[in-house]
């Protein structure tokens, strides 16, 4: 999950989701905007709570003024981030705001179809859409399980670490979306949920990828799609 922080004026403070010196935190380096990525798969890390009721993922960010001392006009600010999209609930205060640049949802399809629930063994399609005009590329993406079972499922080139298990990503510029196909749906022992997670990085422009013609092995979309490889 990317936070920005969007200040009235240079912003040289901190910004930490968890303990103050932990390593999930992000320093002010003078601009208007800083940003803070919180890996949704690292709980204690982050100390990022799941809701497995609700499907939602929720953090308490602090921000700080002042790199080292506590001030008044410092706030902390709940997000979470469901299949809805992400939410904020904070203490207003002009010094501030947390704002989502942008709105990226990732789905499970089964037969162009939206699906919630999956079985053992069935192929899935995983498509990545966004909201916005900017293009983006897919980098790392994991399947996990609890807190200490995962899989990563491509690099962080957007590549499929295993061919057999997940094809490449596959884009259509026209629809903002991206998508690539589990072939058999994997588990984690002793669980009986698995969870995805992926990263996207936004280009100003085009992104760069090498790009070849899509044939029916990838998708049943086979007009407007493009493979990274």
């Amino acid at each position: 999950m990317l936070a920005t922080v969007r200040t009235a004026g240079p912003f040289r403070g901190i910004i930490y989701a968890s303990e103050r010196q932990s390593e999930c935190r992000a320093l002010g380096k003078g601009a208007k905007e800083t940003l803070i990525d919180i890996p949704l798969t690292d709980f204690d890390r982050c100390n990022v709570h799941y809701d497995p009721a609700t499907e939602e993922y929720s953090v308490t960010l602090n921000v700080h003024e002042h790199p080292i001392i506590i001030l008044q006009q410092d706030r902390v600010f709940n997000l979470s981030c469901s299949r809805s999209g992400p939410e904020s609930n904070n203490n207003s205060n002009p010094f501030n705001t947390i704002n989502e640049p942008r709105q990226l949802q990732m789905g499970v399809y089964r037969q162009d179809a939206k699906i919630h629930h999956v079985l053992f063994g069935n192929p899935y399609t995983m498509r990545i859409e966004s909201n916005g005009r900017e293009d983006f590329t897919v980098t790392s993406c994991f399947g996990f399980a609890g807190q200490n079972d995962s899989l990563r499922l491509t690099d962080s080139n957007g590549c499929s670490t295993d061919m057999a298990l997940i094809s490449n990503f596959l884009y259509d510029p026209n629809a903002h979306a991206a998508q690539a196909n589990l072939y058999s749906m994997f588990k984690f022992p002793e669980h009986d949920m698995i969870h995805l997670q992926c990263s996207v990085e936004i280009c100003s422009g085009a992104c760069p990828r090498v790009s070849v013609l899509l044939t029916s092995k990838f998708s049943p979309k086979p007009a407007n799609y493009e493979q990274e490889r």
